[in-house]
């Protein structure tokens, strides 16, 4: 989120004690150039776990990093990406990728979250929805579905 300072992406950050537990090594990266994610989980902003959400590698040119996240040597996560090697999507990124963000052709964000609503409970509301886009096209698909049954029947 390029709109942040960088005090303000502290707060995203994976602190390092988190890299030093052994289930470190299976948290899933990824980068801003994957096309990919692990799912999203109301548990994203509470707790930093394998099956919550896909952790974002901030710096590409990261000396551990050769071509991908996956290339990371995963035995020594905490020498290899602590001192803010990793962080949180912010909820801003989330509603991008969730599709929420920038609808309707708008300029803006789109959606803005009321400032009394907490980081914590902004994740919960996301991991809580589902993607506009995907959704669309399932409705999409089983309209047309349907209605091209209709017209075979009627035709019979």
């Amino acid at each position: 989120d390029k709109s942040m300072t960088v005090d303000e992406m502290e707060a995203y950050l994976v602190p390092d004690d988190v890299l030093a537990k052994p289930w470190a090594k299976s948290l899933p990266i990824v980068s801003a150039s994957d096309t990919m994610s692990h799912c999203f989980t109301a548990a994203y902003g509470r707790v930093i776990h394998r099956a919550t959400g896909a952790l974002l590698l901030t710096d590409l040119d990261h000396p551990s990093v050769e071509d991908h996240p996956d290339s990371i040597d995963r035995d020594d996560i905490l020498t290899k990406l602590g001192g803010g090697g990793l962080r949180k999507f912010t909820p801003r990124e989330l509603l991008q990728i969730f599709g929420i963000s920038n609808m309707q052709g708008r300029d803006d964000d789109g959606y803005v979250f009321p400032d009394k609503i907490s980081l914590e409970h902004r994740y919960k509301l996301i991991g809580n929805s589902v993607n506009v886009e995907v959704v669309s096209r399932v409705v999409e698909k089983l309209l047309s579905e349907s209605s091209s049954d209709t017209i075979s029947s009627l035709h019979e």
